[in-house]
């Protein structure tokens, strides 16, 4: 298999944590690294083996063969950095959020559609262990229609509120759209202001008739900052899955499974922390893509949706007085 030659924009802490320490071992070509700080980028090329340093994308891009770019920092640069990338014809990939709304975001589908390109979208929840499983499970005959979905999520109370939705809060409600489907209608609840707090809650209708909560609290503790819920009405009327605490494992509810029910979301031999999060197949599934062999797991035509829906979640609580 030919090896895709990257250009990777962004050597930030993010990038440094969740994607560097396994981006050589998908059979890539690590061409170059830009970042507008040349001190970052230089640190990259020695402890990662990047071939060539720029501090200019657009250069790096016009003196550069490249089958793929890598764009990873704030939303604004996805989107500043991204449309010009997409204009280009490359294959794309940035972390989530794609851009500040849905309105945004959509402009960037259209343009990659438009163009002919991948552009993946980082929605690493879709990519680990635990939701693959889940995924799998809700989409076999056993497990039934998925009839409803219960979701914690820990959301910042320090950060303003759309800086807080479109960040962590992105990540639930791209989830529950991921293991149930498309979201017909959105009903948001809150408290109002408190300080040092911020709570509401988002019930949803979705469009295969099920319905879930998205429960966003401040005062989760960051060691159980998450957990998924999903009920099959299959066979067994009890059929259900609990992912709780974090990516790394969840419980699955079946007929005739043992008391406290079957693992899922167990790491395979020689797999780690980068597995169990979702960034090593996050990558892996863009790359994928680019190279024709299987569809992106999160490409920007759902991560829009997924926006749009959190841009209505912030207007009915900004209505309400905000959070």
């Amino acid at each position: 298999m030919k090896k895709l030659r990257i250009g990777y924009i962004g050597a930030g802490n993010f990038t440094n944590r969740r994607n560097f320490p396994h981006l050589a071992e998908h059979n890539v070509e690590l061409v170059v690294i830009c970042d507008l700080i040349e001190e970052k980028a230089l640190k990259a090329q020695q402890q990662y083996g990047f071939q060539k340093v720029y501090t200019d994308f657009e250069k790096m891009c016009d003196q550069e063969d490249l089958d793929a770019v890598f764009c990873v920092g704030p939303h604004r640069v996805h989107y500043a950095v991204g449309m010009k990338i997409l204009e280009r014809g490359l294959p794309l990939y940035t972390q989530k959020p794609p851009a500040a709304n849905g309105q945004m975001a959509q402009e960037m589908a259209d343009l990659a559609k438009a163009k002919g390109v991948v552009y993946h979208v980082g929605f690493t929840l879709r990519s680990s262990p635990a939701f693959r499983d889940m995924k799998r499970i809700i989409d076999s005959p056993e497990f039934g229609k998925p009839t409803g979905c219960i979701v914690r999520y820990l959301v910042r109370p320090g950060a303003d509120l759309r800086a807080s939705a479109i960040d962590m809060n992105s990540h639930a409600v791209d989830a529950g759209r991921f293991l149930m489907g498309d979201i017909k209608e959105l009903k948001v609840v809150g408290v109002g202001k408190q300080p040092g707090k911020r709570n509401y809650v988002a019930t949803a209708v979705f469009e295969n008739g099920g319905l879930g909560t998205f429960n966003f609290f401040s005062d989760l503790h960051s060691a159980s900052m998450c957990s998924f819920e999903v009920i099959g009405e299959g066979a067994w009327p009890e059929g259900r899955m609990l992912i709780s605490g974090s990516t790394t494992g969840g419980r699955y509810y079946a007929p005739e499974s043992p008391r406290g029910g079957l693992p899922i979301g167990e790491l395979k031999e020689g797999e780690g922390t980068h597995h169990a999060s979702g960034s090593w197949g996050d990558v892996e599934s863009f790359l994928n893509a680019v190279r024709g062999i299987a569809p992106s797991v999160s490409p920007i035509e759902s991560a829009a949706k997924t926006m749009h829906d959190v841009d209505n979640i912030i207007a009915q609580l900004e209505a309400l007085g905000g959070a």
